[in-house]
């Protein structure tokens, strides 16, 4: 590899492998770079799976262009010339208002008093904070290693590299390890407990399994139970005088501010918020790389009501940025039509899996989503803010209680 590109000299470094493992045993090094442009092109196109949509150069060079708040690393893991890992780090100022600030959903339990002392101390935290993982996406999508690298050496390059990438920081007081599913976690990174980390559930990813017998969105309504098939019916209905369209890049570039409004308001309704995503890697996105993404406009009377961002990976369409105008949220149940919509697709490109995203998740699972439980791991630098901030996330990440609905008729 061409060390010229790393940030510093000292930020390549060799540890010895303590972890034994049959293919991987020898030393191994950890490069950091500032962007991703300057990681070695001809490594990352025989390194990383095609499939592994959310690491290709495309999409995080369209992050990097648009986030003027953040500062990016990223760390390449070698074992001799062959790499084994890599890993996305973003930094961001995170606000305890980020968690604690937003107004609670629709249907979630009230806070309890002493909740609500610890919400109003989080809301006097604000700190800089180091992710390791994808900041702005839900799901395993920020950290790869080579299935030959031994489950515990995973953990150990891990904690390595997001030392070393401390060190190349200023005034980083917290670090998140982002985000891992049930399996994962329990079987890889739930180590970080013992490196002092929190391990903290999150909302679940929710995920409709796309039938390989639906051929079309009629396959799917026609499996569904009478009084589900019924709502889901009524939801078309009532978005009937809604257009659709695929924006271009053009119609993208000529809506931005208008976009920007209507993401704003699905933030306001958040309670959790690690960042704010700049509207502008949309724009990004569609003329770097047209194949993979999309940006559904929803109109009404000639007017921009909506929008949703996907993301089509070999097998997978995966949910991404959402935004709406709230008067129209019941009118025309546009919320749920949106979410029709990405299952017809799904339908369409024959894929196995409609990727929800996170929140609203008895809704979703109205159309037929799964949950998928994850986790993600968290500390402060500080001890003692550590011990204190433990019990203030658990006490604000508290998840609501919700119904799982099954709408699917019985398999004969």
């Amino acid at each position: 590899m061409n060390t010229t590109t790393c940030l510093l000299p000292s930020f390549s470094t060799k540890t010895k492998n303590t972890v034994l493992s049959t293919e991987i045993t020898s030393s191994y090094d950890i490069q950091l770079y500032k962007t991703i442009s300057d990681v070695d092109i001809r490594l990352w196109q025989t390194f990383i799976p095609d499939d592994w949509m959310f690491l290709q150069r495309e999409f995080l060079h369209a992050f990097e262009e648009v986030s003027n708040d953040l500062e990016f690393r990223y760390a390449l893991i070698s074992n001799g010339s062959q790499p084994i890992g890599f890993i996305s780090l973003q930094v961001l100022t995170f606000k305890g208002s980020n968690i604690a600030g937003a107004q609670d959903e629709e249907g979630a339990a009230p806070r309890k008093f002493w909740q609500r002392i610890l919400v109003r101390l989080a809301n006097a935290f604000s700190f800089r904070l180091l992710v390791a993982g994808n900041t702005f996406m839900s799901g395993e999508y920020g950290i790869y290693f080579a299935p030959s690298v031994a489950v515990g050496l995973r953990v150990q390059i891990l904690e390595q590299a997001i030392q070393e990438a401390l060190a190349s920081l200023k005034k980083v007081g917290g670090i998140v390890v982002k985000d891992f599913y049930l399996n994962t976690g329990d079987t890889v990174y739930h180590r970080l407990q013992n490196l002092g980390y929190l391990q903290q559930e999150v909302q679940p990813n929710m995920v409709v399994p796309i039938r390989p017998y639906w051929k079309s969105f009629q396959d799917y309504l026609a499996d569904m139970k009478s009084k589900y098939r019924v709502r889901m019916k009524k939801a078309v209905k009532m978005a009937q005088n809604v257009e659709t369209s695929e924006m271009t890049y053009e119609e993208v570039l000529a809506s931005i501010d208008r976009l920007k409004v209507l993401y704003q308001d699905i933030l306001n309704q958040t309670r959790f918020k690690m960042g704010v995503l700049d509207i502008r890697h949309v724009e990004r996105l569609l003329k770097y790389w047209p194949d993979n993404f999309k940006l559904i406009g929803y109109r009404l009377n000639g007017e921009l009501i909506g929008f949703m961002s996907i993301y089509h990976t070999n097998d997978d369409l995966v949910a991404g940025m959402m935004g709406l105008d709230r008067k129209y949220l019941h009118g025309n149940d546009l919320y749920l039509r949106m979410l029709l919509d990405i299952v017809d697709r799904a339908i369409q490109l024959g894929v196995s899996n409609a990727g929800l995203g996170r929140t609203a998740m008895e809704i979703k699972s109205s159309i037929g989503a799964e949950p998928h439980e994850m986790y993600f791991y968290v500390k402060h630098k500080t001890g003692w803010k550590n011990r204190i901030i433990k019990p203030i996330i658990r006490a604000i990440s508290k998840q609501k209680d919700w119904q799982q609905r099954h709408p699917f008729k019985m398999k004969s």
